[in-house]
């Protein structure tokens, strides 16, 4: 199953995990990092002691800004 048809489907609420966040982003690992470092992506929220996701809406909206900056 194509995981960026999933992400459409799932709610702004929902949090998804690196795989998933790096293929609807199209960033490799190591630049996606970079871009939380430097505050252009959010940061993942602790789901538990050692696991993190990111919230859909989040990565929406920053996904939607890279449309409005390419539209400038």
């Amino acid at each position: 199953m194509n995981p960026i048809i999933r992400f459409e489907d799932l709610p702004d609420e929902a949090c998804v995990r690196l795989p998933l966040a790096l293929a609807v982003t199209g960033w490799k690992k190591t630049r996606f990092y970079k871009l939380i470092k430097d505050g252009t992506i959010p940061k993942p929220v602790a789901l538990g002691t050692r696991a993190r996701a990111w919230r859909v809406g989040d990565l929406r909206l920053y996904l939607q800004s890279l449309g409005t900056q390419a539209g400038q």
